[in-house]
């Protein structure tokens, strides 16, 4: 996503402010995210904070039209998902 060699990088980076800023969405397909990860590691952590596991994690557990209430996310690390709208439960608890 991020090439400072592109042409069109600042174009790239002005989606992103507008889109994190409730301007509008912006998509991106997981696979997409997941090759991009793999070229330059630490692209996911660097976007969302969180390795490319974890946000797909996340994302299955958020609440959605098929789940409103959203699904447990069964972790040993509940903590680590503080504050991304993931109910994280340690299977211990």
């Amino acid at each position: 996503m991020y090439d400072p060699k592109d042409p069109f990088n600042e174009a790239v980076a002005a989606f992103y402010v507008q889109a994190s800023g409730g301007l509008g969405d912006l998509y991106a397909p997981v696979l997409s995210l997941t090759a991009g990860d793999a070229e330059r590691p630490g692209l996911l952590g660097y976007i969302f904070g969180h390795s490319w596991a974890a946000v797909h994690a996340i994302h299955t557990a958020r609440p959605s039209a098929a789940h409103p209430a959203g699904r447990f996310l069964l972790t040993v690390t509940p903590k680590a998902y503080a504050g991304t709208g993931a109910q994280a439960v340690h299977p211990g608890q």
